[in-house]
């Protein structure tokens, strides 16, 4: 009996392989756009139960329209629609954007160059050193949230943790209202946190 040579034993092994012809569809079918409408909102709503129970876990928010908030508010996208690698990776981003905001309105000169200059973990302790964060809270959260993300984007969790993926918001939750966040005040006004509204939340969220 003749062996089978290496190339038709490669050829009897069946290989895993992703398919997506969603774009081949729009190009065929009569109504491929329509079709593939169908297909991504069918998706949507399927998973609306769950969106509805995330957005109620992250909690309200007031803050002012900075730079880091674009970045907050895709983070949040994503942890609503249940994309739990990409909403962690984007909470080390809102984190270290946090740092970048911090630099950019409360310091000046050299000491401003240095901790833009720095690398995350460095910009934290940086900006720690001189005072400069609202709350004592701050870096040990900022750091927290470091860690987090680091199990996850060098691949050390095959699967997420939906507690740990909620605890990393939590955390940038508090973290965002202890050095940005506004409450409401006299008159229709709102004004910056105070101590005993950082406290409050931390409670709150058991952090």
């Amino acid at each position: 009996m003749r062996s089978a040579t290496s190339e038709e034993e490669r050829e009897r092994v069946g290989i895993p392989v992703f398919v997506d012809t969603m774009a081949n569809l729009i190009k065929i079918l009569p109504n491929g756009k329509k079709t593939v409408e169908e297909f991504l909102l069918s998706r949507f709503n399927n998973k609306m139960d769950s969106m509805v129970e995330n957005v109620e876990l992250l909690g309200p928010a007031l803050l002012p329209a900075d730079s880091y908030l674009k970045y907050l508010l895709e983070a949040r996208d994503l942890f609503v629609e249940g994309f739990d690698y990409g909403s962690v990776a984007l909470c080390g981003m809102v984190a270290d954007a946090v740092c970048v905001q911090i630099a950019e309105q409360r310091l000046s000169g050299k000491d401003k160059k240095e901790v833009l200059d720095s690398g995350f973990q460095d910009r934290i302790d940086k900006i720690a050193g001189l005072k400069k964060f609202k709350s004592s809270r701050t870096p040990k959260l900022l750091h927290e949230i470091g860690e987090i993300r680091r199990e996850y984007v060098h691949l050390r969790r095959p699967t997420p943790d939906r507690k740990e993926v909620l605890r990393i918001f939590q955390i940038l939750r508090l973290v965002v209202f202890a050095e940005f966040g506004l409450v409401p005040g006299a008159g229709g006004k709102v004004v910056s946190a105070g101590p005993a509204d950082i406290e409050r939340l931390a409670q709150e969220l058991g952090i």
